[in-house]
């Protein structure tokens, strides 16, 4: 059996570039979703189309290809330059089963349902993630800081792989320690791998097909896959895997760069509008004595939060669609997206070739699955069945991105735990939820929003979004108030640099990294 070398050392915590933002629907955006965190390096590599061709047939449980390889998949020409020297130096791609390479009985196993006593949000230097079959935010569901986990149960540099629910079949890589909940399998491979040749596997794992309620993976099965993999001389070819990935990670870095400077999103610089509503919020969420030690102005713009009535903002009712099969609606390819019941990637399964059916600008959601399935969408889509559509019922005018980003918060926050696939999330009770929203008297609503502290923290929406029930306050059928606007726009446009800064940071140090690697090879 293959020992894991982090057994015995001090669990440390994982992830440690991840956006302090990523339990907040507020920018989860369908452009942000896929930058979450460093270390989710599959997702921003080519595994990333296992997972999103999974997604994409929402029409049936996708078929089980038995081999993987990512030959003929290099698009760029950077990559298409690496293959073709590969291939003229005597390189191919060889099969082999995936049990011949390793013991799978002995060194891949399976997550236990244990119990973790203590769960947080956020990592901080005595947390240790736990990873189970979600597929997002890199498999990490939450992270614990219990003493008394097994140490045969802390793994570290491995890859695991998801093996229940629709998209089972997921593969992440974990390059410092985590233990495991249920649902999910860890697989160690050789110590002599590098980082790099793990991940590379990891996406022809990815690429074998899994997905579905069907498609389970299970020890059984994945012994006997085939994948393909680059080899000189019948042996397999580390040294082409690993510049593979250098090229992707690369090229993404790029990507990435000109993303950033595209969006504005690289000016992570909060303006003093910015500062004021982190300020303001901060006042908003914390007792007035204790306010008053905080910011030393106990005379500052009346913020409250106001509770409102989902029904009476916004007409709920199903997007339009069209009346046709899944196999002929996604016959055509194209670059309009299809709002499914997805619970990833904002919720679109596909693009294709046909009129949107609804505008831009709105917010959706699955009647038939979870809170995670609400989503602001920024482009005009096509609707989808079981797909509820959010339509403004009063200030139309307001209701943009930012207001539209936060209300997915509270909606998600007030949703939260409450439904699944047999407690249907129909309109008639999502009518009926409250939210809570900042308000402004309406003689007030043009007043600046208080002096600032120079104090920075993580915000917390908990205060922001709780619900009627977990505040017992009445509805705001009153015109004394009216919803801060002006306030929500500025908070979530500072919750964005303050989430995209390590990102920015990041993609700074890498590149840099980077181009001192090319300089040396010169």
């Amino acid at each position: 059996m293959l020992k894991n070398s982090c057994h015995t050392e001090a669990s440390l915590p994982c992830h440690t570039e991840h956006s302090p933002c990523h339990s907040e629907g507020a920018i989860a955006t369908e452009e942000s979703k896929n930058i979450e965190s460093k270390n989710a390096i599959i997702d921003s590599s080519l595994a990333t189309q296992g997972s999103n061709d999974k997604g994409k047939d929402v029409s049936a449980t996708p078929q089980h290809d038995n081999k993987a390889g990512l030959e003929g998949n290099a698009l760029s020409p950077r990559l298409v330059k690496l293959e073709i020297e590969f291939k003229q130096n005597g390189g191919e791609w060889k099969s082999f089963k995936i049990g011949d390479l390793f013991d799978v009985d002995e060194t891949w196993i399976y997550g236990k349902n244990r119990q973790y006593k203590t769960k947080f949000n956020e990592p901080d230097s005595e947390t240790i993630p736990v990873i189970s079959g979600i597929t997002i935010n890199n498999g990490i569901n939450y992270y614990t800081k219990d003493k008394d986990i097994p140490a045969n149960e802390i793994f570290c540099d491995s890859l695991t792989i998801s093996t229940r629910g629709e998209y089972s079949g997921t593969v992440t890589y974990h390059d410092g320690k985590f233990v495991l909940a249920n649902n999910i399998l860890v697989m160690h491979l050789p110590k002599e791998w590098t980082k790099k040749a793990k991940i590379y596997f990891a996406t022809l794992v990815s690429k074998l097909g899994y997905g579905g309620f069907n498609g389970y993976p299970r020890k059984e099965t994945l012994k006997n896959d085939v994948v393909s993999l680059p080899a000189f001389n019948g042996k397999i070819a580390f040294n082409y895997m690993e510049s593979y990935i250098k090229e992707l990670e690369a090229e993404r870095l790029q990507e990435l760069e000109a993303y950033l400077k595209v969006t504005g999103l690289n000016d992570y610089t909060l303006s003093q509008k910015e500062k004021d509503a982190l300020k303001a919020f901060e006042n908003l969420s914390t007792p007035k004595r204790e306010r008053e030690r905080v910011s030393g102005t106990p005379n500052e713009v009346p913020l409250k939060w106001e509770s409102f009535k989902i029904g009476e903002l916004f007409e709920i009712k199903p997007t339009k669609a069209y009346k046709m099969t899944n196999t002929t609606l996604f016959e055509t390819k194209g670059d309009v997206p299809v709002v499914t019941n997805s619970s990833l990637n904002n919720g679109v399964s596909a693009y294709v070739g046909l009129e949107p059916t609804e505008k831009g600008n709105m917010i959706t959601y699955s009647d038939t699955t979870t809170s995670e399935g609400i989503f602001y969408q920024p482009r005009d889509f096509v609707g989808y069945s079981h797909i509820q559509g959010l339509y403004p019922l009063v200030h139309k005018d307001k209701w943009n991105r930012y207001s539209l980003l936060y209300f997915v918060s509270v909606f998600r926050k007030a949703s939260f735990g409450k439904f699944d696939y047999g407690n249907k999330f129909n309109r008639k009770i999502a009518k009926e939820m409250r939210v809570l929203l900042p308000v402004l008297p309406t003689a007030c609503h043009t007043e600046p929003l208080g002096e600032v502290s120079q104090v920075e923290s993580k915000r917390d929406f908990s205060l922001a979004t709780q619900t009627q029930n977990d505040k017992n306050v009445e509805s705001s059928a009153t015109q004394d108030y009216q919803i801060a606007f002006d306030f929500i726009e500025s908070f979530i446009k500072a919750i964005q640099k303050e989430c995209i800064k390590s990102v920015v940071l990041w993609q700074e140090r890498e590149a840099r990294a980077y181009k001192q690697v090319v300089e040396t090879l010169a």
